[in-house]
Order: structure tokens, then sequence, then C-alpha cells
């Protein structure tokens, strides 16, 4: 399990919460993020751990996470990495239109020896594809 040190990345989507919500688990979807857990009371959707190499959907890991480099590329690209992504909307109190908080946290560890998991670091970029599927899913 992975300890939450990150900060959330919000989004404000000039939708209504409710359209927002529905639209999230198609937008999953289409980033290749398994969904695991619905809180529809909390209006939260989360991955709850998922180990992949490589790519997530069709995108390579290095785009969405640093876990530093060698010289033959970006290690998020070659090892085993563990990830956690959790999307939560909540309604803008002043506005009554939708924001989209996502936490997108990551671990990873050579393939080719034993080694303990290290943290890596979001790039910010699953964290605005997350948002941008939503958009997508809403103006469709």
């Amino acid at each position: 399990r992975i300890t939450s040190n990150a900060q959330a990345s919000d989004t404000r989507i000039a939708f209504p919460m409710g359209k927002v919500w529905h639209a999230l688990p198609a937008a999953f979807g289409n980033l290749g993020i398994p969904i695991t857990a619905v809180d529809t009371g909390n209006h939260t959707l989360s991955n709850g751990g998922l180990k992949i190499r490589r790519v997530l959907g069709s995108a390579p890991l290095g785009r969405y996470i640093d876990c530093g480099s060698t010289q033959v590329g970006e290690n998020a690209d070659s090892y085993d990495v563990y990830l956690t992504v959790v999307s939560r909307v909540e309604e803008d109190q002043a506005s009554g239109l939708a924001i989209l908080h996502t936490i997108f946290e990551s671990m990873a560890r050579p393939v080719a020896f034993s080694r303990d998991y290290s943290r890596c670091t979001s790039r910010g970029e699953l964290e605005r594809s997350v948002a941008a599927a939503v958009m997508d899913q809403l103006l469709r």
C-alpha cells in the first residue's frame, strides 16, 4: 500500500457535478485505468492499486511518472510499477459547477534484480489526462 503524501490536482469543470460524476468511469476506461472501488456517496473512483510495466493504456509510463533514468531511458518504462489513482468529484458551492480532484501515486522497482519499491513522482500529466478525458466524454 502506498501512503499518501501527494497533493490533489484540482480541475474546475464547467458542468454540473452529476454530469462529471457520470463521465468519470468512461474517462478512466479510456486511459486504461481499471476501476476497483466506487464510492457513490463521496463521488469517488479509484483503482486501489495496479501493478503494471511499460505502459498505461497506450501511453508509456514515463509520460506520467518520473522514477529516474539511465543511459537506456526512463526507468518507469522498464520497471515494475505499482500505482494508485483516486478521483473525486465535488460541487463548488459558489457556482454549482464541478471540481475534479485527482491524486496519482506510484512506486517502482527494477525487474532484473530484487529491490524494494522506490517512490516515483508524478509529472502531472495523468491528472491532466483524467480531466481532459472527462471533458471529452462531456462534449460528446
